[in-house]
């Protein structure tokens, strides 16, 4: 089998796209600017400037997307002169792409100097869910239609979604009494049911007939389009109201979707009986039919809505609900809800049950989905256009990001040590926990701010991997060195000199450290053994990775 680097794939991308760019604007270019997400900004251009070496990768200017598109707001503000001088602004922008969501938090004054504008711009990264995104909601819809359509071909009763949920309860209360994971019970249940009739769940299936594997495979990405398809005409500003599947794909319907595939195909379990007359027995067995014919199913946008109504609520909750009970939202001149997904009015509507509506302004509500894409790209056109003609003179500063997570360890008698707190700026992460010298391994357990786990890192810390180490021959602190080592000027918020003295003999300290511009944290063991200190070796750990993030693509939903 066949490898690629996932860097190979990225480049060859940026290479079709700066090729295209080069024949249509007629010219070489030399400079790239590339928005980054606001957690991995740093990590995000390191990889660029690793995988395009042949050219100069801005990051002095660069902006993160979310920063992107209020720029492109911003400037709007200073050409309408909707802006008092000097005036300190507050915003905040939610960013809801395919796969996540982030907070970043703005504040910004804009001044007439009669030279300039002078913009000063201070982003915060505040909070986010690496789990949520547009691919949750399709999820919501995919779920529902394996429900109607293995009911459907099952000859079972039709089944409505006030069997499914309580229509006549407020969901946001709901939410707010039992969590999201408590409306979605019923949906669950009778999605895992509908899986012994029609199959999506194809790593199952991978020690299988690979005849039965690449069926299956296709169930999920058949019933995946097609609910991809109903999410873009219900809440892509069309005035699609209903979806009706029709062989023919010629009914006319006021305000519907007709859907007609080109071939509609789904493999669907269906008993079959065989006769043996030798043996005068007849022999039933399940096998994966082919089923062609259309279903005679309609899916309303109403029932889109309540599908996707509490998952949108919870992140939306999880975000601003903190800010609310401390106050904080009314020093908010703005929310700015930006990314392709934000552009569903239920989280305009679910923004209203904390704050007024009139301070939620979407980017550019009136055009299309396939236009507001492009709002990051006008945003960072501008901001780098201002720079270089002079007539805005913006100052971007990036505060340290505040961390959404805890991180715990615990001691020999089983005593709780805190690493990280919840809602701490990553530059003041500093903590340690000590084990016995021999300890071979310490385990580091990640949690959300309500205390559930999140992940669980595994340290080693064999000490027949430690160096000796003299203050003589070395300073400690240098041994703490990344691809861009740790500013001189900040060594006094990292190891503190007397944590190193207090180490006793045989003792070993687990040093957990972190850095602005890495969404992650370094740990560093440092012991003792007869008066001498021992450095272990340092390792980095990403707060999130693609090993333990939702992944609706593995073949296991």
């Amino acid at each position: 089998m066949a490898a690629i680097p996932r860097k190979a794939i990225i480049r060859a991308y940026f290479d079709y796209i700066i090729s295209a760019a080069e024949q249509q604007h007629k010219c070489r270019y030399t400079r790239l600017h590339i928005t980054s997400p606001v957690k991995q900004k740093q990590q995000f251009l390191t990889m660029y400037q690793d995988i395009l070496h042949e050219y100069k990768i801005m990051t002095e200017t660069a902006l993160d997307e979310g920063i992107a598109v209020l720029y492109n707001s911003i400037s709007d503000q200073i050409s309408d002169r909707n802006f008092e001088d000097r005036e300190v602004y507050s915003a905040l922008i939610i960013d809801c792409g395919g796969g996540t969501t982030d907070l970043t938090s703005c504040t910004y004054s804009i001044e007439d100097n009669h030279i300039t504008y002078k913009l000063d711009m201070s982003t915060t990264y505040a909070n986010g869910e690496t789990n949520f995104g547009g691919n949750n909601l399709t999820f919501r819809i995919f779920q529902y239609l394996k429900i109607l359509f293995a009911n459907h071909y099952s000859d079972k009763p039709a089944i409505k979604l006030e069997h499914i949920f309580d229509t006549s309860v407020d969901i946001y209360r709901f939410v707010d009494d039992n969590g999201t994971l408590k409306v979605y019970e019923k949906l669950e249940s009778l999605y895992q049911d509908s899986e012994t009739i029609l199959p999506t769940c194809f790593a199952d299936y991978k020690t299988e007939f690979s005849e039965d594997y690449i069926k299956v495979k296709s169930n999920f990405h058949f019933l995946w389009n097609l609910a991809e398809k109903i999410k873009m005409d219900f809440f892509g500003g069309h005035t699609v109201v209903r979806t009706v599947f029709h062989e023919t794909g010629l009914v006319s319907l006021k305000n519907s979707k007709v859907l007609a595939e080109e071939s509609w195909m789904l493999y669907i379990y269906k008993t079959t009986k065989k006769r043996e007359p030798s043996k005068n027995i007849t022999t039933e067995q399940r096998t994966l039919t082919l089923e062609t014919k259309y279903p005679n199913v309609i899916v309303t946008k109403e029932e889109a809505v309540i599908l996707i109504k509490a998952d949108i609520y919870g992140v939306i909750k999880k975000f601003i609900e903190p800010l609310y009970n401390n106050n904080e939202l009314g020093y908010i001149d703005s929310i700015r809800l930006t990314g392709q997904t934000c552009k569903i009015e239920i989280f305009r509507d679910a923004l209203k049950e904390f704050i007024p509506g009139k301070l939620i302004r979407s980017s550019k509500k009136e055009r299309s989905v396939h236009d507001l894409k492009l709002t990051c790209l006008e945003g960072a056109a501008k901001y780098q256009n201002a720079k270089k003609i002079g007539m805005i003179a913006p100052t971007l500063s990036n505060e340290a990001a505040v961390t959404p997570y805890r991180l715990i360890a615990h001691t020999h008698t089983g005593t709780e040590v805190m690493l990280i707190e919840h809602s701490e700026k990553i530059t003041k992460t500093y903590g340690f926990v000590s084990r016995h010298i021999d300890t071979e391994s310490v385990a580091l357990t990640l949690l959300d701010a309500e205390g559930r786990l999140i992940h669980k890192y595994l340290l080693a810390t064999p000490i027949s991997q430690f160096k000796e180490s003299s203050y003589e021959e070395m300073s400690l602190l240098d041994k703490i060195e990344t691809a861009d080592k740790f500013d001189k000027k900040d060594k006094k918020d990292k190891i503190l000199q007397d944590d190193i003295d207090n180490i006793q003999d045989d003792e070993m300290k687990i040093f957990i450290l972190a850095h602005e511009d890495k969404w992650g944290f370094y740990v560093l063991p440092i012991a003792r053994r007869s008066g001498g200190l021992l450095i272990g070796n340092q390792k980095y750990f990403p707060f999130e990775n693609d090993e333990w993030e939702l992944n609706f693509f593995d073949g296991s939903k």
